[in-house]
């Protein structure tokens, strides 16, 4: 009996040694120092995609953030090209996120050297879009954005820019000018990955941008037991989760370079970096010209379920991402609405206009025009609160007339967005204004000239009562 339990727990042993010697030799660990202590990287079976696929310098992450120490041990050998779109007068990263967000996503790996970054080959544009106290402005962002997708070039054209965009700050309100940067990113092949918030877990609170637009893939947190993490923003737009809590990474130097930091704004980079491996695994299957709606699908259909709702498709899983089956045809979303009228800045509209929208189908896939839906607002880029809102509006596919009059002499704005046969969005229209009708104007009376003619008239009727008096007496 003694000798049975000794070999069964001899075999127990084994079996764990083996499990131990497969994961971590058989899956290409990297030899950076502290990789042990990167807990989600090894969560996400990072080493396991590494064995599929190390990226290359050609696919570039552009971080939009609080700058990056260019000195840094792990990091300076990967910084291809960097711009300050802020007021600060450096791009050091004084704010101490940049640094760390730019070490997950894309650090020196496997140089016996601090931490391993997951897109490990891949290069890092550094785009600096926020002061040295955290305030970033829209504006920035959106110059930024552009700025990544064409390149120090300027010319998107050509192969400078970058691929995979990591944006690791929000707004509690949406921005047309980031919203239209973020869909001339998406329409130029770009993928882009932006943290959802640290609210505490209320899944009640309003989207956060630019996670919220469609063409962005919103993150949420979790922790290392794979449950969210406590102060991870949730909800129906997200669409992933990755590890966010006691992540280590880089940092400004002096006084450290490795340091421990939570937020979902280290859960976005993880997926950043997922998504440069990604690029160099897959194909163009819709023969779009782009390879981001396969790298957005791969990273989406492949995540782990881990039970937790409102983080979308669940947690990022790297070597199901790499080793992803694609459909023959990902499911696309439509085209961005375009020939829109009214046409912007458009006036005298009447208080009852009819917006429109060209219809679409698209041959190849055999999608159509299922529905549409339209806003209305008359506070540029706030949608929060329409003055109306048709939802998804199947009758009226490519016009509608507001329900409910206009008041006169006011500029609204709006916008639509089409969803096809299959369910699918497209991204919203660009933001259009128009004026409506002024209100009535009543002809004005001179004052004089009214007066001279109600004294003419008295004076004609005296005439006429003089004549007719005349009459009688004769």
């Amino acid at each position: 009996m003694m000798k049975a339990l000794r070999l069964q727990a001899i075999l127990t042993i084994a079996i764990v040694l083996l499990l131990v010697f497969s994961e971590n030799v058989l899956a290409a660990t990297p030899n950076d120092t502290h990789f042990s202590r990167q807990w989600g990287m090894i969560k996400i079976q990072a080493p396991q995609a590494w064995d599929i696929t190390h990226s290359s310098p050609s696919v570039r992450i552009a971080i939009l953030d609080t700058g990056i120490d260019q000195d840094h041990p792990d990091l300076q050998g990967k910084i291809v090209a960097s711009r300050n779109f802020s007021s600060s007068g450096t791009m050091d990263d004084v704010y101490n996120q940049g640094t760390h967000v730019a070490g997950i996503a894309a650090a020196d790996t496997n140089n016996a050297t601090g931490v391993a970054g997951l897109g490990y080959d891949s290069s890092l544009m550094i785009a600096k879009v926020s002061t040295d106290s955290g305030v970033a402005w829209a504006s920035w962002v959106a110059q930024a954005i552009t700025w990544a997708v064409d390149g120090p070039d300027g010319d998107p054209a050509t192969d400078d820019g970058a691929k995979v965009i990591n944006i690791s700050l929000l707004f509690t309100s949406p921005s047309p000018a980031i919203e239209n940067a973020v869909n001339y990113a998406w329409d130029h092949g770009v993928v882009l990955v932006a943290s959802a918030g640290n609210t505490g877990g209320d899944e009640s609170s309003s989207p956060m941008y630019p996670a919220a637009y469609d063409n962005v893939i919103a993150v949420a947190a979790t922790q290392a037991d794979d449950t969210l993490a406590g102060f991870s923003t949730y909800g129906d737009w997200v669409d992933v989760a990755a590890p966010g809590l006691g992540i280590l990474s880089t940092v400004p130097v002096p006084p450290n370079e490795y340091r421990c930091l939570s937020g979902t704004s280290m859960a976005a980079p993880h997926v950043s970096g997922l998504a440069a491996l990604v690029f160099n695994t897959v194909s163009d299957i819709n023969g779009n010209g782009r390879l981001n709606d396969e790298v957005r699908y791969a990273i989406e259909s492949t995540c782990d379920d881990i039970g937790v709702s409102g983080i979308g498709h669940g947690r990022i899983n790297a070597y199901r991402a790499v080793t992803a089956s694609l459909p023959a045809e990902p499911e696309q979303p439509p085209d961005t609405p375009s020939n829109i009228s009214p046409s912007n800045g458009a006036t005298n509209v009447s208080v009852t206009p009819t917006l429109q929208s060209s219809a679409f189908s698209d041959p190849n896939s055999g999608d159509t025009h299922a529905a549409s839906q339209w806003q209305v607002t008359s506070t540029s880029g706030d949608y929060s609160s329409p003055v109306f809102d048709s939802g998804a509006n199947t009758s009226n596919k490519t016009q509608i007339t507001p329900s409910g009059n206009l008041s006169e002499n006011t500029t609204y704005y709006w916008h639509v967005r089409h969803q096809d046969n299959h369910g699918a969005w497209s991204s919203w229209s660009a933001e259009t204004s128009f004026n409506t009708d002024p209100l009535p104007t009543v002809p004005s009376i001179t004052v004089w000239g009214g007066l001279t003619t109600v004294a003419l008239l008295g004076l004609l009727m005296a005439y006429m009562l003089s004549k007719e008096i005349r009459v009688l007496k004769s």
